[in-house]
């Protein structure tokens, strides 16, 4: 039998986590696999869970004991005679007949956080790790990480199992589907999700000054009350625009109209979003640092850092029509090498490996 953690739907309201979380519980459902999920209440206050139809006898339900204390305790299962335990986020259990299984997709914690969050996180995750039967990394670079920082983990437990990219995202010709441009002015870059620390976004704004461009930002919640005072003194109101949450339809369709996806990250553990784009036929800047040029070999402009003059290159290359369709072809093809039924069929061959 597998038992899947959905703690992560109670952690986060979105997320690229519970992304990958919620494509997975949908092959189990779709394939019929025979699974039960461990799940909260309150889970359902995020958006991919909302979207996820799992049958109510497939689902335990767990204490509802306050979430700042539970999402660091250990299901008990002491009382399950066997199979496997997969978390979304850092639990064990402790039953010694239940493999558990473990996902690690980055370590940001390490390279951007301090002082307590830093300790209770990475305290729950070596626990978890150093206690897995298998763990799963979801590239290379994540798997250089993990060795890095712990570097007493057996790497015979270790398997590199790709991140997938839905099939949502495809080309569509302008006049097959409306869609009303953001500007007048129909160019524009578009920027993806979280805009803190390390993801460079302010960055971004201060090298995009003076440009002239548009830039769209989806995502990453609301917009702070210094990120718009940036954004109006950098860019001015009239160039760029904030969307929250919106679903795939309409991303695919931002992606399809942007001029590129600009992604500055310092450091991802994988990128959905790069792939998300290419399959689009967007193309993408990014900067070439930790898991993103695995990723997307030379389908995308990778900058060696973020400045001014190194994306004004970028995006002049890009207005030269034959460059722009070389990495449009270049990038579809390589999404192509990824989906959630490789994941999902590589995660369940490892399952019947533990069985």
């Amino acid at each position: 039998m597998i038992y899947l953690d959905n703690i992560i739907f109670s952690l986060q309201k979105a997320g690229g986590i519970s992304v990958v979380w919620a494509e997975h519980l949908s092959k189990m459902v779709q394939n019929k696999q025979n699974f039960y999920v461990l799940e909260r209440s309150d889970a359902h206050k995020n958006i991919f869970r909302q979207n996820l139809i799992i049958p109510r006898e497939r689902i335990i339900d767990t204490k509802n004991i306050p979430l700042i204390l539970d999402r660091y305790l250990n299901p008990s299962l002491s009382t399950f005679k066997g199979g496997i335990f997969h978390s979304s986020y850092f639990r064990v259990v402790a039953n010694r007949k239940i493999k558990n299984v473990t996902t690690v997709h980055d370590f940001t914690y390490e390279y951007y956080s301090s002082y307590i969050k830093r300790t209770l996180h990475c305290s729950q995750k070596y626990y978890a790790l150093r206690h897995s039967d298998a763990i799963i990394c979801i590239s290379e670079n994540t798997k250089k990480d993990l060795l890095k920082f712990l570097p007493d983990i057996d790497q015979s437990k270790i398997h590199v199992i790709y991140n997938g990219v839905s099939d949502d995202f495809f080309p569509v010709k302008t006049e097959q589907l409306a869609f009303v441009p953001p500007f007048e002015k129909k160019d524009f870059l578009i920027f993806v999700g979280a805009r803190g620390g390390y993801k460079n976004f302010i960055k971004l704004v201060d090298c995009l000054k003076g440009s002239n461009e548009n830039l769209v930002i989806i995502g990453g919640g609301d917009l702070l009350k210094q990120e718009k005072e940036i954004l109006n003194d950098t860019l001015g109101k009239e160039h760029y625009r904030h969307y929250g949450y919106i679903n795939n339809s309409q991303l695919n369709l931002f992606y399809n109209h942007a001029k590129c996806l600009i992604y500055p990250s310092l450091y991802e553990g994988f990128g959905i979003p790069l792939l998300e784009a290419q399959k689009a036929g967007c193309p993408v800047i990014a900067l070439n640092v930790s898991s993103i040029p695995e990723v997307i070999n030379q389908s995308g402009i990778l900058l060696p850092e973020l400045t001014a003059s190194n994306l004004k290159s970028a995006l002049d290359l890009l207005n030269v029509t034959s460059e722009r369709t070389n990495y449009i072809i270049a990038g579809i093809k390589n999404s192509m090498r990824f989906s959630w039924d490789k994941t999902f069929e590589n995660t369940l061959e490892l399952y019947q490996k533990l069985l």
